[in-house]
């Protein structure tokens, strides 16, 4: 799934906190990913938030980010070409700014990059100039198979993997009775490959539940309440 040009509000899905100042972000598109405006400052999201980026930097510095579809309207904000994810904070930090940071994820530690797309209008702000030359950010210092490799030696379907990522989300996990609704309006709805309650149970006894939180915090930006 494709998110249309606009201006949105990225919601960290476990606090509700917005990822912005003035709580507005504008998503424009190059040919090969998205970049995130901030529309008070007019500050890009960087590709390392760090130092004198922290609270962004111009368009030729931007950031491409891929936005990758879980559920709903929840999204992964992934750096293109790396195993790199725009990543939650701290939340039991009782501030109203609070670190945000760029990581590497897998199958264990991908549940707290989960973000929630709220559209707000159609206002993308001025067009991107098309980047010449090497257009894909070099990211050699985070790459990593370490997603694929744990995706694939604790899993063996998509469908068990997702399911499972949706019932143990932070401060929100279902109920044996919530995930049995859960499943049975996915069915309801149409939805391939639903996993019955029994073959996930199996899973979680065999492998554990998607928990834990993310202590791989190497590069910072800011969340906003």
């Amino acid at each position: 799934m494709t998110i249309s040009p606009g201006t949105y509000t990225i919601h960290d899905a476990s606090s509700g906190r917005a990822i912005d100042y003035g709580k507005s972000t504008r998503i424009g598109t190059w040919d090969s990913g998205y970049a995130l405006q901030n529309v008070l400052s007019d500050k890009y999201i960087p590709t390392k938030a760090s130092g004198p980026d922290t609270f962004g930097v111009d368009e030729g510095n931007a950031g491409i980010f891929n936005l990758e579809h879980q559920f709903r309207d929840i999204y992964l904000v992934k750096l293109v070409g790396s195993n790199v994810y725009l990543d939650h904070p701290y939340v039991e930090l009782e501030m109203k700014y609070v670190p945000v940071s760029f990581a590497k994820k897998d199958i264990n530690t991908i549940k707290s990059s989960f973000w929630r797309l709220e559209r707000i209008s159609d206002d993308i702000g001025s067009t991107l100039k098309p980047r010449p030359g090497k257009l894909l950010p070099d990211h050699s210092i985070f790459q990593s198979d370490a997603w694929d490799s744990n995706l694939n030696s604790l899993y063996t379907d998509e469908a068990h993997l997702y399911t499972n990522m949706i019932f143990n989300m932070p401060y929100t996990p279902f109920t044996r009775d919530q995930r049995i609704v859960a499943l049975d309006w996915a069915r309801k709805l149409g939805a391939n490959n639903v996993p019955t309650i029994e073959s996930l149970d199996e899973c979680e006894r065999q492998q554990g539940p998607i928990t834990g939180n993310t202590n791989d915090l190497d590069r910072h930006g800011m969340l906003t309440e």
